[in-house]
C-alpha cells in the first residue's frame, strides 16, 4: 500500500530494479509521483515551523540530496518523475525567496539554511550540464537559476562572480548557450552572470573555441543566433591566445 512507502525506498526500487520489468518500474515510478506530490502543499508553506524545524532530515535536503535530482540515471530512465520532483522543489525555495534573506553569500549567518542558496547553485551547475530530455525540466532549471539569481543585486553579484560554484555555473550556461536552441530566459541568465563575457584572455579564448566548434557543426540560422549571443569583445580580444590561422579558418561568414 502506498501508506506504506516512502520516497527513498520507491527511488531504491527504480535504481535496482530490472529494466525489463517495465510493468514494475511504472507501478513504482507512479507510486513515487504520488509521494513526491504529496510535499507539494508542504513545500509551498513559508515559514512553516514543521518544514523549517521539525523534519530531519529538512525538506530541502530531503528533497535536493536525498532524492536523485541531479543524478543522470533518474533524469534519463524517469523523466516524468524528475520532472515531478524538480517541480515540488522549485516550488519549495520560491515559496522562500530561494532562502537568499539569510545566505551566507550576502550576510554573516549561522543559520541552518545559511548554505541552501549555494547548494542551489551547485545543483542547478550539475542540471544545466546533465542530459535532461524533456524540455519542460530544462525550462523548469532555467526559471529556477532566473528566481535564485533575480534576488542578488548587483554589488553582491560582482562580490561573488570569483566563488568556484559562480564560475562554474557561468561555464555551464555558457555551454547551454552554445549547444541548445535559442531560449530568452537562457539569455537573460547568461547576461545577468555575464557568461559571455570573458575576463581575461584565457577565457576569450576558451569561449571562442567552444562556439567555432559548434559552428563546424551547424547550418547558418545557428551560427548566426550563437555569435549574436556572445559579446563580440570576447572574440576579439581572443586572438591574442588563439592562432590567427585558426580564426580565419573557423569564422562564420553571414
Amino acid at each position: 500500500m502506498i501508506q506504506k512507502q516512502n520516497p527513498l525506498t520507491e527511488i531504491t526500487y527504480l535504481r535496482d530494479g530490472d529494466d525489463q520489468q517495465t510493468t514494475f518500474l511504472r507501478e513504482r515510478e507512479a507510486c513515487l509521483m504520488v509521494l513526491i506530490g504529496a510535499f507539494a502543499k508542504l513545500a509551498s508553506l513559508k515559514s512553516s515551523l514543521i518544514v523549517m524545524m521539525g523534519l530531519r532530515p529538512s525538506l530541502f535536503h530531503l528533497l535536493l540530496t536525498e532524492m536523485p535530482l541531479t543524478d543522470q540515471w533518474f533524469i534519463s530512465k524517469h523523466p516524468a518523475v524528475h520532472y515531478c520532483l524538480l517541480r515540488v522543489m522549485h516550488a519549495h525555495v520560491a515559496a522562500h525567496d530561494y532562502f537568499l534573506s539569510n545566505s551566507e553569500w550576502l550576510v554573516q549567518s549561522n543559520s541552518p539554511s545559511c548554505m541552501f542558496a549555494q547548494e542551489q547553485l551547485q545543483a542547478l551547475e550539475q542540471l544545466l550540464t546533465a542530459k535532461i530530455l524533456w524540455d519542460t525540466s530544462r525550462t523548469l532549471c532555467v526559471d529556477w537559476l532566473q528566481g535564485l539569481l533575480s534576488g542578488i543585486d548587483d554589488t553582491a553579484m560582482a562580490n561573488l562572480s570569483y566563488r568556484p560554484e559562480f564560475v562554474r555555473i557561468r561555464w555551464a550556461v555558457l555551454t547551454a548557450v552554445i549547444n541548445e536552441k535559442s531560449n530568452e530566459k537562457l539569455h537573460s541568465v547568461a547576461a545577468r552572470l555575464k557568461a559571455l563575457c570573458a575576463g581575461d584572455n584565457k577565457s576569450a579564448a576558451a569561449i571562442t573555441k567552444s562556439v567555432l566548434n559548434k559552428l563546424k557543426t551547424s547550418g547558418q540560422s545557428v551560427g548566426t543566433a550563437v555569435w549574436s549571443s556572445i559579446d563580440m569583445r570576447t572574440y576579439l580580444r581572443c586572438g591574442e591566445v588563439i592562432p590567427e590561422v585558426e580564426l580565419k579558418s573557423n569564422v562564420f561568414v553571414v
